[in-house]
């Protein structure tokens, strides 16, 4: 059995114990399956491939007007991320707790919990920030998001300050309704900017969380090459790359690539 059969194999029966049916669907050379009603589909992707990103956002954007999110999972992913892959999966199928914001509390927290956080729920993982707040319910937290360094931005005529958003995630199993918002309220209370911006990964979201907190989609960022470690399955950028891994000697480096990002800014 090869890896992609492998990775068919075990999601089928993750999906199975939890209860979700999966449609197999060969599509255009792109192997998807189809979850329960059809609002969400997988394209699964070997780290071996011919694909370019124009051919996957062109699929994705086929199963767009018929109401479906397609989402881009690469071997690498499901194999370092498996569980917040799951996470993501069952959070975009709405089988998730729902957790009224207004139940919980607001607090700031440490960059080690953070990293603790974003690295057991975020898909992508932790990344250093600035500011880390976090949504509580009886004691435990159930949200959180982190956020950078306020820039002066300099297009402007008059002083305009922006924040990054960079990470937003909520513990498996859980959806905090309004949770967004109510962080991105606490920011304000302690924070003096005129706008939040955020970049919401395109082989998995199309924005739609940052819509309804208020956002307005600003600029649709181009795919970006990159590189994965087999040996780890870490993802490189090229300006990143470890001096053995380099385009000109990739070694265990295999080249891949992101479908890009959309950029949102919520203006206050």
């Amino acid at each position: 059995m090869g890896l992609t059969d492998t990775i068919f194999s075990d999601l089928y029966k993750l999906l199975s114990q939890h209860n979700i049916s999966a449609t197999f669907c060969d599509d255009q050379h792109f192997s998807i399956i189809l979850l329960n009603d059809s609002r969400l589909a997988i394209n699964l992707i070997p780290l071996i491939n011919d694909f370019a990103p124009g051919a996957l956002l062109a699929i994705q954007e086929e199963y767009q007007t018929r109401g479906i999110l397609l989402a881009h999972l690469w071997a690498d992913v499901w194999i370092s991320r498996t569980q917040q892959v799951l996470d993501r999966i069952f959070s975009l199928l709405g089988l998730n707790k729902r957790i009224h914001g207004r139940k919980t509390e607001a607090v700031a927290v440490h960059q080690a919990e953070a990293d603790e956080f974003m690295d057991k729920y975020h898909i992508q993982g932790a990344v250093k920030s600035r500011y880390k707040y976090a949504l509580k319910c009886h004691g435990e937290i159930v949200a959180m998001a982190t956020f950078s360094s306020a820039r002066t931005m300099t297009q402007y005529q008059h002083e305009h300050r922006s924040v990054e958003l960079i990470r937003f995630a909520a513990k498996s199993g859980v959806t905090v309704v309004g949770g967004l918002t109510k962080l991105i309220t606490y920011y304000r209370s302690r924070h003096t900017v005129h706008d939040i911006m955020s970049y919401a990964d395109r082989d998995w979201s199309a924005g739609k969380g940052y819509l309804v907190a208020g956002f307005l989609l600003k600029e649709i960022i181009d795919p970006t090459e990159l590189w994965i470690d087999s040996t780890n399955m870490k993802r490189y950028f090229n300006h990143r790359l470890p001096a053995h891994g380099a385009a000109g000697q990739p070694n265990n480096f295999t080249r891949a690539f992101n479908t890009g990002n959309l950029k949102f800014v919520l203006y206050l």
